[in-house]
């Protein structure tokens, strides 16, 4: 696996400065090794065939599953994420950009996002989310047009 940090372009202040750093991932696999499992309503995985033996959480034992190579999250509101290992993400899309993503992202045809703090970033993120949820259910103010007449002043 080969990654590197490309510093972005910003008219602002540079995401360097703001901790974000970009990684190019590369996955030494061939597109068609790649597979997508649905694992329930708010996850995709993607994984390339290898069974491994997962712990059950409980006294009956060991299962055999398919190995994760990188996971699609639902954020809420059809806003989704790509995880590839524990640091790296990728910039909110809807489902089926990122089913597309993902796989240009582990051949290393786009870039990942490196996070320092994964927990806190998703947290963020979520609460981005809603925030635009709740903007969007605010109702919208009218105001008049400048040199329109105001209705409650009818004496003028």
């Amino acid at each position: 696996m080969e990654s590197y940090s490309q510093s972005p372009k910003s008219p602002s202040e540079p995401l360097a400065n703001q901790g974000v750093k970009f990684v190019k991932t590369v996955l030494g696999r061939k597109p068609c090794d790649l597979s997508l499992e649905q694992i329930d309503a708010v996850t995709w995985k993607v994984t390339d065939g290898t069974k491994m033996r997962t712990w059950s959480g409980d006294r009956s034992g060991e299962y055999l599953t398919t190995k994760g190579v990188a996971y699609i999250i639902n954020i809420g509101g059809g806003d989704w994420i790509i995880r590839i290992g524990k640091r790296q993400r990728s910039r909110v899309m809807t489902l089926a950009k990122a089913k597309r993503y993902v796989f240009e992202a582990l051949r290393g045809q786009r870039p990942l996002i490196e996070m320092d703090d994964p927990l806190r970033e998703l947290d963020k993120l979520y609460a981005d989310h809603l925030d635009r949820e709740a903007l969007a259910a605010e109702p919208k103010a009218e105001f008049p047009y400048i040199g329109q007449r105001n209705p409650a002043r009818k004496g003028q």
